[in-house]
């Protein structure tokens, strides 16, 4: 392990507060996955990988920064690690489905993925919710290569948008994305 275990401890915190934040009375869940990240990097350690104060991971079990998707690492730790990561998948759309911000959150992360390989429509906030305020999924304000833009997915951010009253925007003096209503 490199540098001081509470580098390493806040950086996985502000990891997981980037999706906390957008969530509501969520501090247990939020608790539970920064405990499962604790052990995952104790069986890392433990088993001589190379941990760092860079090997974090996102609650985000869709994202390429979750362990559950780091499939190469997964012979590296005990296979119970690697369920409870199997459980935290289905924890996390519980907590989606009780957090709206959080899900449109995850469906702007999706729109960004389609468009540019990128994790946040930074810079293009605004041009999609113009879109999505619009009424009309055609024509789509951004490339879709994965398709992920289907009628139920534009009525679903809609529905998602007249839910939070608010959009999402990159905040440069947070680091984040945050809520705007």
């Amino acid at each position: 392990m490199s540098g001081p275990p509470q580098d390493w401890e806040a950086a996985q915190a502000e990891e997981a507060d980037d999706a906390f934040s957008l969530t509501v009375g969520e501090e247990e869940m939020r608790d539970r996955f920064l405990a499962l990240c604790r052990d995952t990097r104790d069986a890392l350690a433990a088993a001589g990988e190379r941990v760092s104060r860079m090997t974090t991971w996102r609650p985000q079990p869709h994202s390429a920064f979750s362990f559950l998707l780091q499939r190469w690492l997964h012979d590296k730790v005990p296979p119970e690690l690697v369920a409870r990561w199997r459980d935290w998948k289905r924890d996390y759309k519980g907590i989606v489905s009780r957090n709206p911000t959080l899900e449109l959150a995850d469906a702007l992360a999706w729109i960004s993925e389609s468009h540019d390989a990128s994790s946040f429509p930074f810079g293009y906030e605004d041009r999609l919710r113009e879109w999505v305020n619009s009424d009309q999924r055609e024509p789509l304000p951004v490339h879709d290569s994965l398709g992920v833009v289907t009628p139920e997915f534009f009525e679903r951010l809609r529905h998602l948008a007249r839910t939070t009253d608010g959009w999402l925007y990159w905040d440069e003096t947070a680091s984040r994305v945050v809520f705007r209503g």
